[in-house]
């Protein structure tokens, strides 16, 4: 532990002292970004680029150069080293951002939304990074023009741009091999395909076997995109995605086995128009995601079957300072349930689709007081129908432009947001044992936040190097807490067998980033101070509790060296304050089952996580059109084995409540691409 810390002394060291080149290589540019509905600038260079309403927007081209796992270089996985972003310990592959859960974010690709975007293991997301061109992440949602949702809008932005040539890459790895080629068709024209398949017990079956259990495991990601300016006004976008995922669970010292298989789906037609003086942009999308689920255990068998599918149409328009549009979605949502199959006979439980509808209307208007003044009011009128009742919500928004120079420049958000739909499930790890539901249900009624934050960003050097601030507290309401257990499926004779309990929460906290824009050395550190309570007065729970994800502390560094014109190196270290989580007290055997009694809600906490990763690039010029890129990375350099949760353990017919931790001390891996 003390050796991993100084290496992370070292990259801080190194990071803040290196000016290489930085006066020659590379000069401010000023460009312009829409934020959905609102127009605004932003300073773009180096890896990090803030615009004026303190959305992030990261490039590409930077994962290439990042620390890869098993060859793979996720943008989802990484967005969790950006600020205001909790790090996540491995087997979770959530998202949460300003305390938020992850069922609180709106994640998309061009826009269109996409469910279920992790892959197992918290390592991969359903994002292959060839395939896009940037990834916009906003955590402040003070426009009328950002979907209903509580925590983050995340998009995966493709490259709109048609070339005249052909070109992409392949990357071959030890557990996954993925691939992207831009062919132009005609002039106007340019489709983009990218596909993904994993092979991770090819190399790797030895190392996911432990004393206790087996694993086989497998993914695969598919994308088209096809781009076409049909005119210098009008451009039609089209959009594919299509995925999945196989898991096998063999525990050798019980007699439990799960089979696991879960997928997503999305389409999306979508037409822009940019006219003289206005710009509009109308999407229909389809989306889905499903998991089936089968637990083995002992005498009986689990199914546990969900999914959700959303049919929407999305109109966007922006003209000088106003901005304004809506949506329309249809949802299929099937809540998560359990049907135990006994060796005596069934309890099946019938499948229930609930059908829901959501309507909304926003608009967006940009008032300049000053010069170095604007600001932004934003409204969002909804609608959503469930179950035979109709939920009525606004959500209106303030946010305060302050830019009096090229060194400086402040916001102030407020914003009060809606979100109808919940996520929940027998564990807190975003797993597929998390699913969907909606208000209208066994009395569930939408969610609601009150935040306001306050960002500063000020450029030091000549924008060589850049600081970031900011502040934030949020207010949420309705909030869903699971209670029960996995035996509580087992124990109860509901189809619906989820025991939920519903309460308030409150998040907030401070985030300090220093980037480095320029130079051979690029990247950026990131400290976040922050506390999330939960509040509930149910039947099953009652009192304020920390919430199941809060890190009181988190500490990021994330850099990239570039040597010469063939090398370049890439680091990550995160040290974090361990997540609260709740501990057993005692045990009681009903049945031949093990049901165990809890002590304090999430009343205890893990040891901190701490991790380095390292990556080094050899670039090898094959022709004038090919390059070759040989890729040696290390996940945890330092081996330091990290507390990830605990689970129960049967050994010699002795219970034990044991830690969990990663399978893999040190993740070695080798991959090679090539780039044309």
């Amino acid at each position: 532990m003390i050796n991993g810390m100084r290496g992370l002394y070292l990259i801080i060291y190194l990071f803040v002292l290196s000016e290489a080149n930085a006066h020659t290589e590379s000069s401010d540019t000023l460009k312009e970004v829409s934020l959905d509905s609102v127009v605004v600038n932003s300073n773009a260079i180096g890896d990090l680029r803030y615009n004026k309403s303190g959305a992030i927007h990261i490039s590409m081209s930077t994962m290439n150069e990042m620390p890869k796992i098993l060859g793979n270089a996720d943008p989802i996985h990484y967005s969790q080293m950006l600020p205001g972003i909790s790090t996540n310990g491995e087997y979770d592959a959530g998202i949460r951002a300003w305390g938020c859960e992850t069922g609180h974010n709106y994640v998309s690709i061009n826009n269109s939304p996409v469910y279920g975007v992790e892959h197992m293991m918290g390592l991969f997301s359903v994002m292959n990074a060839s395939h896009y061109k940037s990834m916009y992440l906003q955590k402040s949602l003070a426009s009328g023009g950002f979907p209903n949702c509580l925590g983050a809008v995340i998009d995966m932005q493709t490259d709109k741009e048609v070339k005249d040539s052909v070109s992409g890459c392949l990357d071959i790895g030890l557990i996954s091999s993925q691939g992207t080629i831009r062919l132009p068709v005609g002039k106007k024209t340019c489709m983009t395909l990218s596909g993904r398949y994993s092979y991770l017990n090819l190399f790797y079956s030895s190392f996911l076997r432990n004393n206790e259990q087996e694993t086989h495991y497998s993914f695969y990601d598919t994308n088209i995109n096809i781009t076409s300016h049909l005119d210098e006004r009008n451009t039609l976008v089209i959009d594919t995605y299509m995925g999945g995922d196989d898991m096998k669970l063999l525990l050798d010292n019980s007699s439990m086995r799960m089979n696991m298989e879960w997928g997503s789906q999305m389409m999306a037609v979508h037409w822009e128009n940019y006219g003289k003086k206005m710009i509009m942009d109308n999407s229909i999308f389809f989306s889905r995601y499903h998991n089936r689920d089968n637990v083995v255990y002992s005498s009986l068998q689990m199914l546990l079957p969900s999914s959700i599918s959303e049919l929407g149409y999305k109109f966007n328009a922006r003209m000088s300072s106003l901005s304004f549009g809506g949506n329309g979605s249809l949802l299929w949502i099937e809540p998560q349930r359990s049907e135990v199959i006994w060796n005596s006979g069934a309890n099946s439980g019938n499948k229930n689709v609930l059908n829901t509808k959501e309507i909304s209307v926003y608009a967006d208007y940009t008032l300049g007081i000053s010069r170095d003044i604007s600001f932004i009011t934003g409204f969002r009128e909804s609608a959503y129908f469930s179950n035979g009742k109709g939920y009525y919500r606004s959500s209106p928004s303030l946010s305060i432009i302050y830019d009096p120079n090229d060194w400086y420049d402040a916001l102030l958000c407020y914003s009060h947001r809606n979100q109808f739909l919940h996520q929940t499930g027998i564990s807190s790890l975003n797993t597929p044992l998390e699913y969907w539901t909606t208000c209208g249900v066994s009395g569930i009624e939408p969610q609601s936040s009150d935040a306001i934050s306050l960002q500063l960003r000020l450029r030091i050097l000549d924008n060589r190097y850049s600081l970031a601030i900011e502040g934030y507290s949020k207010w949420l309401g309705q909030q869903l807490e699971y209670n029960g257990t996995i035996y509580s499926f087992l124990s109860s004779e509901s189809d619906n067998a989820i025991l939920y309990s519903v309460g308030r929460g409150r998040n907030y906290g401070v985030n300090v980033t220093l980037s480095k824009n320029v130079g051979r050395l690029r990247g950026w550190i990131g400290y976040a101070w922050s506390k999330g309570f939960r509040t509930f007065d149910t039947e099953y729970l009652a009192g304020t509790f920390p919430s199941s994800h809060n890190r009181d502390h988190e500490l990021n560094v994330v850099a990239t060296w570039r040597i010469g014109r063939k090398w370049d190196v890439g680091m990550t270290g995160v040290y974090a304050s361990g997540t609260a989580f709740t501990a057993p007290k005692s045990y009681m055997i009903l049945q031949n089952t093990l049901i165990p009694q809890f002590d304090s809600h999430n009343g205890k906490r893990l040891s901190p996580y701490y991790r380095m990763d390292a990556s080094v690039n050899y670039k090898m010029p094959i022709n004038r059109r090919l390059q070759g890129i040989l890729n040696l990375s290390v996940y945890n350099l330092t081996g330091h084995a990290n507390d990830l949760f605990y689970y129960m353990s049967i050994k010699k017919n002795m219970y034990q409540y044991k830690c969990m931790r990663f399978v893999f001390r040190v993740l070695p891996s080798i991959s090679y691409s090539i780039r044309f």
